[in-house]
C-alpha cells in the first residue's frame, strides 16, 4: 500500500501502520461524530426542546475537536515509538492545498446554512481548516 487517506485514530485502531510504512499530516481531514435525529421526532418536540438540543449539539463541537486533538497526539506518540515516519508538510504546502479545495468548500457552504455554520465553527477551532 502506497497511501491511504484516513484519520489518525483509524490508522491506530485499524493498524494501517502495519502495512503503510509512513504517515503524512495534511490536516485536511477530520473524522467528526454527528448527532442525528429523526426529523419527524425532532419536529414533534416543543420549540424549547428543539432549542435545547440545538444548543447542546453546538456546545459539544469544541470539546469533540479537542478530544480528537488529544487522541491524535497519542497516536503520533505511538507511531514514533514504532519507528513509523511521520511527515508534516510545510505551511506553504498546506496553504496550496487549502487554496485548491477552497472552491469545493465554498460550493458546499453555499448549499446549506448548516454546512456553512459547521465550516465557520471548524475554522475557529483549527487554523488548518482555514
Amino acid at each position: 500500500m502506497d497511501a491511504v487517506e484516513i484519520n489518525l485514530t483509524s490508522i491506530e485502531s485499524e493498524k494501517y501502520y502495519e502495512i503503510g510504512k509512513g504517515v503524512t499530516l495534511t490536516s485536511h481531514y477530520f473524522w467528526p461524530g454527528f448527532l442525528l435525529v429523526n426529523k419527524n421526532k425532532f419536529d414533534s418536540l416543543t420549540p424549547e426542546q428543539q432549542a435545547a438540543m440545538r444548543q447542546a449539539a453546538d456546545e459539544i463541537v469544541e470539546p469533540q475537536v479537542m478530544a480528537v486533538k488529544e487522541l491524535d497526539a497519542t497516536v503520533l506518540k505511538h507511531l514514533d515509538e514504532l519507528g513509523i515516519p511521520v511527515v508534516t508538510p510545510s505551511d506553504a504546502f498546506k496553504a496550496e492545498l487549502a487554496a485548491a479545495f477552497k472552491p469545493v468548500v465554498e460550493q458546499y457552504e453555499a448549499v446549506d446554512p448548516l454546512i456553512a455554520d459547521f465550516s465557520a465553527k471548524a475554522k475557529t477551532l483549527t487554523p488548518a481548516a482555514q
